[in-house]
């Protein structure tokens, strides 16, 4: 089902803010985004050496379609944040199990970093790497009235100096 949206142009998935946020932390988070992963083909050409196409691994492709598709055929924002964060981290907190999900904006000056020590020691090229990508999703998972940030740190640093408001998934708890 992915391939056939990504590659053939099927829209037959439905596209909300968690469904793209989500297809694209699969990818990030895959054996595909990893450049070592991939082999350059290249041949003679009439200027020297030219790339002609890379490739990945079948079995690399394979399990990252295979993630996603598990992931499109999800019904619920809840199921689909509860398999976005299992995947990432392999478990879920317990102030996120309960809770109902959706797409908002919101103040960056009102999310609460619960690890301010872990905030300090993130990685810059990360960080950077996220300042440079403009995609419009979701920037973050918060939980809670004080918007609790629980995933994005990076993400989270990234936007933070450039932009008042920004696209979160909120967990509201029940």
């Amino acid at each position: 089902k992915f391939m056939r949206a990504m590659f053939c142009g099927d829209k037959s998935f439905e596209k909300t803010g968690i469904v793209a946020y989500g297809v694209n932390r699969l990818m990030i988070h895959s054996p595909l985004a990893d450049t070592s992963n991939w082999n350059v083909n290249i041949q003679q050409g009439y200027y020297g050496e030219e790339t002609c196409g890379c490739n990945a691994s079948p079995s690399d492709i394979y399990e990252t379609a295979e993630t996603i598709d598990e992931f499109l055929l999800l019904k619920t924002d809840k199921s689909r944040v509860e398999f976005l964060l299992k995947n990432e981290y392999g478990y879920l907190l317990p102030t996120v199990e309960n809770c109902k999900w959706s797409v908002i904006r919101v103040a960056v000056k009102d999310i609460t970093l619960p690890n301010p020590d872990h905030y300090k020691r993130l990685d810059k090229k990360i960080v950077q790497q996220y300042r440079d990508t403009q995609d419009g999703l979701p920037q973050c998972v918060c939980v809670g009235d004080n918007f609790r940030l629980v995933d994005g740190y990076h993400r989270f640093a990234a936007r933070q100096e450039k932009a008042r408001k920004i696209l979160i998934i909120h967990g509201c708890i029940k």
